[in-house]
């Protein structure tokens, strides 16, 4: 489970909240999905 007071999770958040398209939700969730799997995985790919 993603750490909700984790930053960048919180704006990937907002952004799903707020996309205008399909395509752009589509982008977001695959970003909150590997998030997620960094979070398990104790790593952090999206920031580095």
């Amino acid at each position: 489970m993603a750490n909700p007071s984790d930053p960048l999770y919180t704006e990937l958040e907002k952004a799903l909240e707020t996309a205008e398209s399909e395509a752009a939700r589509y982008h977001i969730r695959q970003a909150l999905q590997i998030r997620i799997a960094e979070e398990t995985a104790g790593k952090d790919i999206l920031s580095a």
